[in-house]
């Protein structure tokens, strides 16, 4: 539209070699045996909703163990309510 593709190209493939990059670091750690960061990511505070599927991925991504990961696929924010039952505490998110 702006007639500038290499530039549009160029734009994109910054943060896809970053993404490399640290998806590649995250393998390393996996690899070595390092214990991964057990992650949990707060949408809402009232009620307590969990992270979308997309920052569950970017987490996995980075390295960390979402510790609701079965939220995470639940497309609706009212669906990712944790409930009473379920202590985040208890998760050991660290």
């Amino acid at each position: 539209m702006l007639g500038c593709p290499a530039q549009a190209l160029d734009w994109i493939a910054s943060p896809q070699r970053a993404l490399a990059a640290m998806q590649a670091q995250a393998s390393s750690w996996v690899q070595s045996g390092k214990r991964l960061p057990r992650v949990y990511f707060e949408e809402w505070d009232e009620p307590h909703i969990s992270a979308f599927h997309w920052v569950s991925e970017l987490m996995g991504m980075a390295g960390g163990v979402d510790v609701f990961p079965e939220l995470a696929r639940e497309p609706s924010g009212k669906n990712r309510i944790i409930e009473r039952g379920q202590r985040i505490i208890d998760q050991a998110p660290m």
